[in-house]
């Protein structure tokens, strides 16, 4: 297998959107990997974009591009993590979705999941070791139609890629739904003057 990895890639994520209310890491991180060199490759990332594009509370989408285990950090101490790619595996059809869930994700990544060799498998898994692994993690992509060399998706790709982005809102709901109320910020209540305060003292 080529290795599309890219030089001079930065050492982070970019974030393409995140809670502008959150002073903290957003509870729900959607992370695209891939690259967009390599036409239906950058599938995650390009969808990534799109999701960020939504201005959901409590969600930060990340461009990871082909970052592996330097993803660590920023997948570290999440609620809900869904990763979007582009997914191969034996048996399935170019334009199939596929769905994995929970420990399915970092069981079947370095079989499956990476056709650009990324080893987000390492970063997942360095999470884990420290204690640090979001609760809940699902990957949604679809079998790539083409891996040649050349910026953008290919035509069949682009067809298919609303069906992805529709799979990322149902889970992105589904968590929603299953998140904790947020607490209510109670305001201070100002003591009432007793009645001996209230009455002026008079001689």
């Amino acid at each position: 297998m080529t290795d599309h990895h890219v030089a001079d890639h930065p050492s982070s994520a970019d974030p393409v959107a995140a809670d502008p209310t959150a002073g903290a890491p957003a509870s729900v991180c959607v992370l695209g990997v891939g690259n967009e060199l390599f036409t239906d490759e950058g599938l995650g990332v390009v969808a990534a974009r799109e999701v960020g594009g939504w201005g959901l509370p409590g969600v930060e989408a990340l461009d990871g591009g082909t970052l592996g285990l330097a993803l660590a950090p920023e997948i570290a101490d999440r609620d809900c993590l869904l990763i979007l790619d582009a997914i191969t595996a034996a048996g399935r059809v170019p334009g199939e979705l596929i769905e994995l869930r929970g420990e399915q994700v970092p069981a079947h990544h370095a079989q499956v999941m990476s056709v650009h060799q990324i080893q987000l498998g390492d970063a997942l898994a360095a999470a884990e070791l420290s204690g640090v692994l979001p609760k809940r993690i699902v990957a949604l992509g679809i079998v790539p139609f083409d891996l040649t060399t050349g910026f953008g998706l290919s035509e069949p790709m682009r067809a298919r890629l609303p069906d992805l982005l529709s799979a990322a809102r149902r889970v992105l709901d589904e968590w929603s739904r299953s998140a904790p109320p947020t607490p209510r910020r109670l305001e201070p209540i100002e003591p009432r003057p007793t009645e001996e305060e209230s009455t002026p003292c008079t001689k």
